[in-house]
């Protein structure tokens, strides 16, 4: 899924992740391994603040905050 500026590519996988890629450097700058079980599913709100994610361990959360990476 990328974010509604084009900047972030995010990634769900079956190692129990989410992770926050930079386009432009495809640097990895965010991984967030909350989940108890492999990431299914991620959707991301149209102004990109918002992101939920569902997962194998029959969890779905919610992330506040937005998806752009450090400065």
């Amino acid at each position: 899924m990328v974010s509604p500026d084009g900047k972030v590519l995010i990634s769900a996988g079956d190692d129990n992740t989410i992770r926050f890629w930079d386009i432009a450097t495809g640097r990895n700058f965010r991984t967030d391994k909350t989940h108890g079980g492999a990431v299914r599913g991620i959707a991301l709100s149209p102004d990109g603040l918002r992101l939920a994610s569902a997962s194998w361990d029959r969890t779905v959360k919610l992330w506040e905050g937005g998806v752009e990476p450090a400065e």
